[in-house]
């Protein structure tokens, strides 16, 4: 198992909601809500996909940082929150 950690950096009070979903099943298998980081177990050699709601307050700058994985595809540059929330997958393969 290796552990990789998604987080909702920037100097904000934005908070998130983080599903880890497998990549060939579709089963969420680990989440936490209300919350800036999480670390998930992940098997080596597997692909999977990280749901991430930003929410709080418009007009706040933030970006998502994910470490620990092998390769990962998700936006990487600063982000504005509007509307009061984001919907963010990343791509993870560990």
């Amino acid at each position: 198992m290796k552990e990789v950690t998604a987080k909702i950096t920037g100097n904000n009070n934005l908070l998130g909601k983080f599903e880890l979903e497998h990549g060939e099943t579709g089963v969420v298998t680990q989440y936490g809500k209300d919350i800036k980081s999480v670390t998930f177990s992940l098997k080596e050699g597997t692909k999977y996909y990280i749901g991430i709601v930003v929410y709080g307050d418009d007009d706040q700058k933030y970006k998502i940082e994910i470490s620990g994985a092998t390769t990962t595809q998700y936006p990487t540059s600063e982000i504005t929150l509007d509307n009061g929330y984001d919907d963010i997958v990343a791509k993870v393969v560990v």
